[in-house]
């Protein structure tokens, strides 16, 4: 009598390496360390502080200070612009912000960065300078960028604002998930050569 045991067990294995792979073809691409905060592009909690520094080298650092309910629900305060904060909260698609009434744009919370998320993939996100929705996309998920904060593997999510004399700014956002943002930059069209830059220095996660 003929024993097709092995046999069984060789088709089991091949479909089992199969199925194995295409999963993770369709998984969202993340970078390492993902997970270092719950799986959070940015950990939003009090007392945690980032420090930058900008292309002519001053120094800035961003603190959250505040807690409290927003149109029902919970978000994180940071100094924005001296007069008030920046608000942020983690949801399972994203990073959202939340934006007051501005002449025609509806108070509301709006995304400002997807994750997890893939590259190529493109999504709304609220531009807090103008009150608006701009198109960013994902062009990246495993850049290497070095600062005096350390040696990160980043998203890269990209957005082009177009002037209104026809001219664009490009922004490039660097993140590593788990920590946040590690460097900006950005890119004037209308200036050759000419980038606005910001680089993590230090950092505190609690």
């Amino acid at each position: 009598m003929k024993c097709y045991f092995p046999m069984w067990c060789a088709l089991l294995f091949a479909f089992f390496v199969l199925f194995m792979g295409c999963s993770k073809k369709d998984q969202p691409t993340q970078t390492q360390n993902d997970d270092a905060a719950g799986g959070v592009l940015i950990p939003l909690k009090l007392g945690n502080s980032w420090k930058y520094r900008d292309e002519d080298r001053r120094e800035y650092t961003w603190t959250v200070i505040e807690e409290k309910e927003i149109l029902r629900e919970h978000m994180y305060g940071f100094p924005y612009d001296g007069t008030e904060l920046e608000w942020l909260s983690n949801r399972t698609d994203g990073v959202y912000g939340y934006s007051r009434e501005y002449f025609s744009f509806k108070e509301g919370i709006y995304m400002r960065w997807k994750y997890p998320a893939r590259v190529g993939e493109s999504f709304l996100r609220l531009n807090l300078n103008s009150h608006s929705l701009v198109l960013a996309s994902v062009k990246d998920s495993d850049v290497r960028v070095v600062t005096p904060a350390g040696d990160f593997r980043c998203l890269l999510y990209e957005m082009v604002y177009n002037l209104s004399d026809g001219k664009t700014e490009t922004l490039r956002e660097f993140f590593h998930p788990g920590i946040g943002l590690v460097r900006g930059e950005y890119i004037y069209s209308y200036a050759p050569g000419a980038t606005s830059t910001e680089e993590l220095i230090e950092y505190k996660i609690n």
